[in-house]
């Protein structure tokens, strides 16, 4: 199968979730990672999860698939060496060390730089390196409570709820991925390296999406106690989407009024004009005020 990354080498120094997803991606689009960890240990998340066989689990496959991994103590110079020996033959580098970690070790942007001009280098972090913030370490659940990603999850009258996986974690990889395909191209065009910096809390603010523009627009913290009353759309507005049948869940949305009738006319509800859990805006309304 002809991949479009194919011939593009990533070495991979990064561990656990955000930095591991990325090199996963890119994995997928053919190109070949190689995967660096630690010599006693492995990566964490090799204890994480669901064991599958002696050495691996359900965490780690997920986030590590189409790699081949080689153990390197980067905490010595001759594994520090060893890593600048192998760069030249590497297009891409992504690392997840606490801002200035990589740079002490001898293995920060500038320092690889030297060693191989045109370098694509992903740093992820907690937070942006030229902020307050940026020597501590990152959590994708601390950045779910900081990014107000907690704030609106769940329903009303709940605490602040986590969501079920490590979203931060995941976009901030999902988003690595991306910006390591554009420098890709933009190298293809000027023949020019690029350091990327990616931070979990930027990427968590993100996810927020039109909720923390609101938050922005209106000066106020947002609630998972407004969020049906926020908006006029059915989908958004309705009270409940997930409902109990007799024997199992279902989950209805729509965008429309007019759709929100026909998908409930089949259900018990066909004998409401409007089913209980949605408020229907009037004709003329806008939908997202």
């Amino acid at each position: 199968m002809d991949m479009p990354l194919e011939g593009v080498r990533v070495l991979d120094l990064s561990r656990v979730f955000a930095g591991p997803l990325c090199g996963q991606v890119l994995a997928d689009f053919g190109a070949e990672v190689i995967k660096v960890e630690h010599p006693g240990r492995g990566d964490d998340t090799r204890d994480w999860g669901m064991r599958i066989g002696k050495t691996e689990t359900t965490y780690y496959n997920s986030m590590n698939r189409n790699k081949r991994s080689i153990t390197v103590d980067l905490q010595t110079p001759e594994g520090q060496k060893l890593i600048h020996d192998l760069l030249p033959q590497f297009d891409v580098v992504i690392q997840n060390f606490k801002t200035g970690g990589a740079d002490k070790l001898g293995l920060g942007y500038t320092q690889l730089k030297a060693i191989r001009p045109d370098l694509i280098y992903c740093s992820v972090a907690g937070y942006n390196s030229a902020g307050p913030e940026a020597k501590r370490p990152g959590y994708d659940l601390v950045i779910q409570g900081e990014a107000g990603l907690m704030a609106i999850n769940g329903e009303a009258g709940q605490d602040p709820l986590k969501f079920g996986v490590a979203v931060v974690d995941m976009m901030t990889g999902m988003y690595a991925a991306q910006a390591v395909l554009a420098a890709l191209f933009r190298r293809e065009r000027t023949g020019q390296g690029r350091h990327i910096e990616m931070s979990l809390y930027d990427c968590g603010l993100m996810v927020t999406g039109y909720y923390g523009l609101d938050a922005m627009l209106l000066a106020t913290i947002p609630s998972a106690t407004a969020m049906p009353t926020r908006r006029s759309c059915p989908m958004a507005c309705s009270r409940r989407r997930t409902v109990r049948s007799s024997s199992r869940w279902a989950t209805t949305a729509s965008s429309t009024s007019s759709a929100v009738r026909w998908c409930c006319a089949p259900t018990s509800w066909r004998t409401h004009a409007t089913p209980p859990m949605w408020s229907v805006p009037k004709t003329g309304s806008r939908c997202c005020p």
